[in-house]
């Protein structure tokens, strides 16, 4: 997924991309890796999450944490902060992300149809390579869908508005996605996303979720979309 339509006029439109999957990646925890559609599930109560990732999306290599904690029945809470380097000739260097988000799913069933609602907030900064920073924030509100098979097959459904300002610029886009998770094994789980901003084409990832204990994942994707390719590779620990 993406935030909003450009983080910084002086980028061109494969470093906005990147700069952008960053700020989001980077924000609040999303899905289960390596998705970015959100699944509409929260945490049981009481329990958190922490997950550490590394990105890379065209000229961007980035490396991110973030983590969620339920503290009531249906409601999830989620921070992050990341941080991206440009490799080459670019007119940015470094970039910024730190967000904190809020999920709620009234209708929550291990199987058939789950469904709520998602809020987040990113502020991200960009380090210029002639010096100075450009600064922006984004407002993010996202209708959530899943539906579950006994087999452990799932759909998720994702809809919502981003809108916000960089550096002095305001901006928002209607963005959507779709994904499907497949176990392959009791331990492993194939993954497949496609997700589009309304002003931009669409993009496509695979990726698989090794569970090495119960509490323990690691997980990998590689995608292309947008006139770019990217990877991301993380590990989630709950608890």
């Amino acid at each position: 997924m993406k935030i909003v339509d450009a983080p910084a006029p002086r980028a061109g439109r494969a470093d906005r991309a990147a700069l952008l999957s960053l700020a989001l990646l980077s924000g609040p925890a999303l899905a289960d890796r390596p998705l970015t559609v959100d699944d509409a599930a929260t945490l049981v109560v009481g329990e958190g999450k922490l997950e550490a990732g590394w990105l890379r999306d065209d000229t961007l290599r980035g490396v991110e944490v973030n983590g969620g904690y339920s503290p009531l029945q249906g409601l999830e809470l989620e921070a992050g902060a990341g941080r991206g380097e440009a490799r080459g000739k670019r007119d940015w260097r470094r970039a910024h992300a730190e967000g904190v988000a809020v999920k709620w799913v009234p209708l929550q069933a291990p199987v058939g149809l789950s469904a709520g609602l998602r809020y987040a907030y990113v502020r991200d900064r960009v380090e210029l390579s002639g010096g100075g920073r450009l600064h922006g924030h984004l407002h993010d509100a996202t209708a959530l869908a899943s539906l579950a098979s006994e087999a452990g097959n799932a759909l998720h459904l994702n809809l919502g508005r981003r809108w916000g300002r960089f550096d002095g610029e305001r901006s928002a886009v209607t963005h959507w996605g779709l994904a499907a998770e497949h176990p392959l094994t009791e331990t492993l789980t194939l993954t497949a996303e496609i997700v589009r901003d309304a002003d931009a084409r669409p993009e496509r990832a695979l990726g698989v979720r090794y569970l090495v204990t119960d509490d323990l994942a690691l997980s990998a994707a590689c995608g292309r979309g947008d006139g770019r390719n990217f990877w991301t590779a993380a590990v989630s620990w709950t608890f």
